[in-house]
């Protein structure tokens, strides 16, 4: 009865691991990736959180590119101008061989500041996005 107790506990054993590395993946899906937090955002060269957190409200939009240098993209609305520095690096779907290719996909940082006609910053949008 012991040695059948012991044979079975393997079987059992690697049931369970299996099951705690599957909940493990899943539960990272859209998560922030502790050791990598950028791994699914896509930024231009030179780019980092700290250089955006000095972006002030009533900054001009020459001062946004000499500390930033160019977006990604620019959107017009309304006459708000918006400079998206991040986008979803939707490892998936876009990169194929990219670095957390097995991993999924990761929330990413979003940041983005609108100026007003006058060329000043009148909003930042700055934060993860799990989508």
């Amino acid at each position: 009865m012991n040695i059948f107790l012991k044979i079975l506990s393997i079987p059992i054993m690697a049931a369970m691991l299996a099951f705690v590395f599957l909940g493990g993946v899943v539960q990272l899906t859209e998560g922030y990736h502790p050791l990598n937090p950028l791994i699914d955002t896509q930024h231009p060269e030179g780019y980092t959180i700290e250089k955006f957190d000095q972006v002030k409200i009533g900054d001009t939009k020459g001062q946004v590119y000499t500390l930033l240098g160019m977006p990604l993209y620019t959107t017009t609305e309304s006459g708000i101008t918006t400079l998206h520095y991040t986008g979803d690096g939707k490892l998936l779907n876009t990169y194929g061989e990219g670095p957390g290719r097995s991993y999924g996909d990761f929330a990413w940082y979003r940041s983005s500041v609108s100026f007003d006609k006058s060329n000043k910053v009148v909003s930042i949008d700055k934060g993860w996005s799990h989508d």
